[in-house]
């Protein structure tokens, strides 16, 4: 399946994660084997008390970003571990979340998610350990 075929199949399987898609607004932007991009429109629901995003809406884009670039190909995994470091508040309406595979074992996965503003200013790193449950073969 190529990349643009592989995209598409993603946004109709995780339409269904109405918690990201709908309430949060997470969109998917790219899918390629072990790899997902998605980006998310910020508006004030997204803002803390202290008017910056809330740190939960940037672990659920980096939670979902990580669901949709282990899930895709071959396997279903599980989030075993993650933690998230935040850096700096974004200074675009638009944020981004990028996969890096670093590991693709036999039964685990360990991945890191980059989200980055419109400038390509790094916001937060997340890290996650996931647990294939079975193969798709």
């Amino acid at each position: 399946m190529n990349d643009e075929d592989l995209t598409e199949k993603a946004k109709k399987v995780f339409e269904k994660d109405y918690f990201a898609k709908n309430t949060v607004g997470i969109e998917i932007v790219e899918v390629r084997n072990n790899y997902a991009k998605c980006s998310l429109d910020l508006e004030q629901k997204h803002m803390n008390l202290g008017g910056a995003v809330m740190g939960g809406v940037l672990f659920t884009l980096a939670d979902y970003c990580f669901g949709v670039a282990v899930n895709m190909v071959k396997m279903t995994t599980f989030t075993v571990s993650a933690s998230i470091d935040y850096f700096t508040s974004p200074k675009t309406k638009t944020i981004y979340a990028e996969t890096v595979l670093n590991k693709d074992g036999k039964n685990i996965c360990h991945y890191d998610v980059i989200i980055k503003d419109g400038n390509d200013n790094k916001v937060a790193m997340a890290k996650f350990v996931g647990y294939h449950l079975d193969s798709r073969n």
